[in-house]
């Protein structure tokens, strides 16, 4: 059971934050509740229910949006 996100990195669409890559589940879920794994090769994560999955989809394009803009900023 359960909820899995996939990032598609080769177009640049979005990643997940290196923080969560290959994190345990305890470290995960006190961040979203309920987001129980995230591969450390940044193309997946799993998530308890539909809302974790989202709450995971939207953290995760929010800050690599952040990311984004801020390496614009740098060149």
């Amino acid at each position: 059971g359960g909820y899995n996100i996939q990032i598609v990195p080769k177009i640049d669409r979005a990643s997940f934050p290196k923080r969560w890559l290959g994190a345990e589940e305890e470290e995960l879920s006190s961040e979203i509740p309920g987001m129980t794994f995230c591969h450390k090769g940044n193309f997946i994560a799993s998530a308890e229910t539909i809302e974790a999955a989202r709450a995971v989809a939207k953290v995760s394009l929010e800050e690599y949006q952040k990311e984004k803009e801020k390496e614009a900023e740098q060149e």
